[in-house]
């Protein structure tokens, strides 16, 4: 059996114990009334009733102290809202695109239609159907004259149209003449069966321009020639010396040079048919430079075009 002592001790730890359990009671209740979870207010606590006192010759008023309610309200947390600064919504201009192009649709070239009172050349490309003439050799290459006579008269024919005039062709280099330029004795197409071809248009034809090309033994021999009938030979027309001077003209101006090499001839047939003639010599087949320019397009077409501004200087002085 414990002693009087033990006892007295243990007595003292319980109620130490039910103090210490009661102040935490009293600690966590005072705790809940006192700090809101929500924002909620407790009642007030009322205080007790007043204490009245015996009467008085003079009665006062009762006091009734009254506790106010204890209220820890936590502030509410504000969120910052933070400020976005409005962007400007740019529209993007819609993309036009420029109107289709339309092209003008082009006019095509044509040829004027000649005058039946206008003049008319004769254009006779020399050699030709078998007949080479002369040969020229370039960077080990042969040239025919036929053919570059062919090519430089074909020119001559189209500035002539150009112009207004009529042409007329001793051939094509294609298609020959009728059967009675030709014969058993001369089955070719040569120099006399032209001849004889521009005799029997006399009277159609205002002018005559045979195209050739030249030959020397030289090679340094170069240049143009311009041949006409000579005086008082069969066939031969004064005027024709004048339309030379007008082919020379035209032709040296153009390539800015000085001598004029007229040349009078006896024996060229296509000279002797009394109509105002001239065999030119474009250049010579033996000559580099010149048989150069003659393979030239571009040197072609400023020769021809010159040929054929002397020509209408002649007709629009000679010929009403």
């Amino acid at each position: 059996m414990p002693s009087q002592s033990t006892l007295t001790w243990i007595v003292i730890l319980l109620l130490v114990l039910i103090i210490v359990l009661l102040s935490l009671c009293l600690y966590f209740d005072i705790r809940v009334i006192t700090t809101p979870i929500f924002s909620t207010t407790k009642a007030p606590v009322s205080s007790a009733p007043p204490l009245t006192t015996a009467p008085d010759s003079e009665t006062k008023p009762s006091v009734t102290t009254a506790i106010p309610p204890v209220t820890q309200a936590k502030p509410p947390v504000t969120t910052k809202v933070p400020v976005t600064t409005k962007v400007p919504v740019t529209t993007k201009a819609p993309v036009t695109q420029a109107p289709p192009v339309t092209t003008k649709p082009s006019t095509p070239v044509t040829t004027p239609t000649p005058d039946p009172d206008a003049p008319t050349v004769c254009i006779d490309p020399g050699h030709g159907f078998g007949d080479p003439g002369a040969l020229g050799t370039l960077n080990g290459k042969t040239y025919y004259e036929s053919d570059i006579n062919l090519e430089i008269a074909m020119k001559l024919k189209d500035a002539l149209l150009a112009l207004g005039y009529n042409v007329v062709m001793t051939h094509d280099g294609k298609t020959l003449p009728a059967d009675k330029y030709l014969s058993e004795s001369s089955p070719k197409f040569n120099v006399n069966n032209r001849c004889q071809l521009i005799k029997d248009n006399k009277s159609k034809i205002d002018l005559v321009v045979s195209v050739h090309c030249n030959t020397a033994s030289s090679s340094s021999v170069k240049g143009s020639r311009y041949y006409i009938l000579k005086y008082g030979y069969t066939g031969y027309n004064a005027k024709s010396e004048t339309l030379a001077d007008n082919l020379i003209d035209a032709v040296f101006a153009a390539f800015d040079l000085a001598s004029k090499p007229l040349r009078y001839a006896e024996n060229l047939a296509v000279l002797k048919s009394g109509i105002p003639s001239v065999l030119v010599e474009c250049g010579f087949m033996t000559n580099s430079s010149d048989l150069t320019n003659l393979l030239s397009q571009w040197w072609q077409t400023k020769y021809v075009t010159a040929l054929a501004n002397g020509i209408d200087a002649y007709c629009k002085a000679n010929i009403q």
